[in-house]
């Protein structure tokens, strides 16, 4: 979109899938104390933030939201309206039938370019 200013975001009241990455800590983990620091510093607002600013996803973290670029604060690619938070849901299925169907989609996208 910064290359393109002519594109814009475009739901009209579609639902959407939102998939997040995770990190967790394993029970019984060698360096539990290590991975608590690391956890806790990148979900400081000020470093979240600059994450969000370099890589420009999504921004989950209500607090980063004062610290990032205007245009990415702006952008209901990186911060997103209530009324897109109310459509959207997460896929978590293990379901062989829908995992296919997820596939046979994402490849129908990429291959049509």
């Amino acid at each position: 979109m910064k290359e393109n200013p002519d594109l814009e975001v475009v739901m009209d009241g579609e639902q959407c899938s939102l998939s997040m990455d995770t990190m967790v800590l394993l029970k019984g983990s060698k360096h539990k104390e290590e991975a608590e620091l690391f956890l806790n510093f990148i979900l400081r607002p000020d470093i979240s933030a600059e994450l969000t600013n370099e890589f420009q996803f999504i921004c989950a973290n209500k607090a980063a939201v004062e610290y990032l670029d205007d245009d990415l604060k702006n952008s209901p690619l990186c911060v997103l309206t209530d009324d897109m938070k109310k459509r959207i849901f997460m896929i978590n299925t293990f379901d062989a039938d829908a995992i296919s169907a997820e596939t046979d989609a994402v490849m129908e996208i990429k291959s049509s370019r």
